[in-house]
C-alpha cells in the first residue's frame, strides 16, 4: 500500500482487548462498534440534538453517572373515519 502512497498503520487494539472466546469467533471492528456503544457516545448525540444541554452540563458542572436505555413505543394514530355522508 505504501508503494501508492497510502500511509497504514497497524491498529491492534483488538488483539490486545479481545476474549479468547471473541478471537475464537474471528471478532473485528465492526463486531465491536456494533456491541459497544459507551455511555458518552449517547450524551454527545443528545447535545447534537439540543446544543443547550451542553450549556446546562457546563454552567453546573454536570458529571455523566449513566445513561438509561429505554425502547421507544411506536405511536397508535387513531383509527381513521370510514364512510361518507349524506
Amino acid at each position: 500500500m505504501k508503494s501508492y502512497g497510502i500511509d497504514v498503520q497497524l491498529f491492534d487494539y483488538l488483539e490486545a482487548k479481545a476474549s479468547e472466546n471473541e478471537r475464537k469467533e474471528g471478532y473485528d471492528i465492526a463486531d465491536y462498534l456494533l456491541k459497544v456503544r459507551p455511555d458518552e457516545a449517547i450524551l454527545q448525540q443528545m447535545i447534537k440534538r439540543n446544543p443547550n444541554l451542553k450549556t446546562l452540563i457546563e454552567t453546573f458542572d454536570l458529571k455523566l453517572v449513566s445513561v438509561q436505555r429505554s425502547i421507544l413505543q411506536p405511536k397508535v394514530l387513531p383509527p381513521k373515519k370510514r364512510g361518507f355522508r349524506l
